[in-house]
């Protein structure tokens, strides 16, 4: 697309979609803010993932995406005129091929797209190829790969479930929020768990007054933020796990999507868990569709870690989000941390993939090798617990 279509209409490319799909017309745009208007309208016609929400790549786009070299590629399905599902889509060059692949995948989690009950309805997984080699003859792409592809959206099986496709490298950890807190802690853990958890609450307090706050002051929120960062870089230091958020490009665009916009509030919200008055844990929260997403969180290593700061103040969390009738999902994201199968079990995702040219196959060869080994190195308890040492062990090394 490129700067050729920079001054494209509101309405973007028109491309008929082929049979069987005739009642569809599919429109992109290369630029997110000419989607918008049916961007925003969809979202609340269908249940949308909260890192597929305008309000989560707009920022996403204008801070890291744009400095990436991203391209976005908004496709909008229309049905009798009205739009039915849109699919965030980015134009990434690589160093031997261009692809294409969800906009923002690098730094969100699980990509459904967005989807109407009337468009899932009326499209089959057998139609989805066609449409896909359609957009990507006209983004001029090697390949599509779009990672991290729930199976089912809205109950029914995900439309690209009928594509080319292996297993995601990690799971999403989903759990209900569907009844009392107490039942649900009864339910997820068992009376030693329930003891230690009570235990350490205990032993947290003995540190001083604990609270949880959730700033809504634009100053106190990016206060907040810094310690986050700070949080985060401290326990890269000490683990060897590289801290994504020290870049500052992603620290802005997360930022924004805290702050809002002057007709839009905020996407999601800095939570912390304070002791003594000291921040010993955050979370980054979101809601969307009736979920409750956890998107990154850190903790203080101080005197407070033995008591396992972050666990208290997701526990807080969850205690208030089953109060709330207009949640039914914990969603804790990708990554096999210990703590999230305490209240979510793991739903294996798919990676949907293929080849529009030559290059695009020996990339898409290459990408399927490579995932299968981090498959089964995840898999491997002795080899993760090893790997995980080894990086503690180098962390000094690295930060020297």
């Amino acid at each position: 697309m490129g700067q050729a279509q920079a001054t494209i209409p509101r309405s973007g490319v028109s491309l008929p979609c082929p049979a069987p799909m005739s009642n569809v017309t599919l429109r992109l745009f290369d630029r997110i803010e000419a989607a918008r208007p049916d961007w925003l309208d969809l979202e609340t016609r269908s249940l949308t993932c909260l890192y597929q929400t305008h309000d989560w790549l707009a920022p996403w786009q204008a801070h890291v995406g744009s400095r990436l070299g991203h391209q976005p590629c908004i496709v909008i399905g229309d049905m009798d005129g009205r739009p039915a599902f849109l699919w965030p889509l980015a134009i990434i060059r690589g160093r031997f091929d261009r692809r294409l692949e969800w906009l923002g995948a690098r730094h969100g989690n699980q990509n459904p797209g967005l989807w109407t009950l009337e468009g899932l309805e009326q499209v089959r997984a057998d139609d989805m190829a066609p449409a896909l080699r359609q957009i990507a003859l006209h983004a001029r792409v090697d390949r599509i790969d779009l990672a991290n592809v729930p199976q089912t959206v809205h109950g029914k099986p995900h439309p690209f479930s009928g594509l080319p496709r292996r297993l995601s490298v990690n799971a999403v950890h989903v759990g209900p929020l569907d009844e009392d807190y107490d039942a649900l802690l009864r339910r997820r853990h068992d009376r030693d768990g329930r003891r230690k958890l009570d235990k350490k609450a205990k032993a947290l307090a003995r540190l001083g007054p604990v609270s949880v706050k959730t700033p809504q002051d634009p100053a106190d929120v990016i206060a907040l933020l810094d310690v986050f960062v700070g949080q985060r870089e401290a326990r890269a230091r000490s683990s060897g796990i590289p801290n994504v958020f020290s870049d500052p490009n992603l620290k802005a665009a997360l930022q924004a999507m805290l702050v809002g916009s002057g007709d839009r509030p905020p996407r999601i919200r800095l939570t912390a868990l304070e002791v003594g008055g000291l921040v010993r844990a955050t979370y980054v929260t979101g809601i969307s569709g009736g979920r409750l997403y956890g998107y990154s969180n850190s903790i203080a290593g101080d005197d407070s870690l033995p008591f396992s700061p972050g666990i208290q103040l997701l526990t807080a969390m969850i205690r208030q989000a089953a109060a709330d009738p207009g949640l039914s999902v914990l969603d804790l994201g990708l990554g096999d941390e210990r703590y999230k199968h305490a209240w979510t079990d793991p739903e294996p995702l798919l990676d949907i993939g293929f080849a529009c040219s030559l290059r695009g196959r020996l990339a898409l060869a290459c990408g399927a090798i490579l995932a299968t080994l981090k498959r089964r190195a995840r898999a491997s308890r002795l080899f993760w617990t090893a790997y995980r040492r080894l990086r503690r062990m180098l962390a000094p090394v690295r930060t020297n």
